[in-house]
């Protein structure tokens, strides 16, 4: 039986007792030379996958020894991070620019940068600021809205529906894209309390302009 035979049927044995997907580390890389080591990976909300266990032998598992374990190192291995398939998914991207795409395209645009990103950066918003040269708060504004707009899954601890059920929405105006924070209900509800108070006081304007015209009662 080969090496990789092995490696393929203590992997298997590693998922049907401990679940997810298992892959071997040479000693080496892992940081400690002569250990083996083996990790426990399942892809995030992103796809990306993240280290959820370990199975470490060595002469003596220490502390020093677990902080040479380079986890991020590992991730980016099993993200296929620096290899040609990275850089031709990145490179196969659209540039990251509004220019004439309707609203509704710019969003999809950046939820495909986005996903692309999350597959091989564990922070795809700074990542997509330094390669398309947008300011990280402009790219972080254009992801919510694209969460908002239901393209992109919502993050961690962000709300997507109101106590009444209703959903988030966004609006658009003078070309420029912009969030309304509240809900569909509430921000009705503030609106039309805006229209009426303009309403008011241009009725009162009015009154007083039309006072100023007809002069002092006799």
């Amino acid at each position: 039986m080969s090496a990789e035979t092995d490696r393929t049927d203590i992997a298997e044995q590693l998922k049907a007792q401990f679940g997810g997907a298992w892959t071997q580390w040479p000693g080496d890389d892992a940081g400690i030379p002569g250990a083996t080591l083996w990790t426990q990976h399942q892809p995030d909300e992103h796809g990306r996958p993240v280290i959820t266990g370990m199975l470490l032998l060595t002469d003596r598992v220490t502390t020093d020894a677990l902080r040479k374990i380079p986890a991020s190192a590992l991730e980016d291995a099993l993200a296929g991070v620096g290899t040609s398939k990275q850089a031709e998914d990145l490179a196969a991207l659209p540039p990251l620019e509004r220019g004439s795409l309707s609203k509704g395209e710019f969003l999809t645009l950046v939820a495909e940068h986005f996903k692309t990103w999350s597959r091989y950066s564990p922070k795809p918003s700074r990542d997509m600021a330094r390669a398309s040269g947008h300011p990280e708060n402009t790219i972080y504004s254009w992801i919510r809205e694209a969460r908002l707009a239901g393209l992109l899954p919502p993050a961690r601890g962000m709300k997507t529906t109101s106590a009444r059920g209703s959903a988030p929405t966004t609006h658009q105006t003078d070309g420029d894209i912009f969030v309304v924070t509240g809900w569909r209900d509430e921000a009705q509800r503030g609106i039309e309390h805006i229209e009426a108070s303009l309403g008011a006081e241009q009725s009162s304007e009015r009154s007083a302009s039309d006072a100023d015209a007809e002069g002092p009662s006799a």
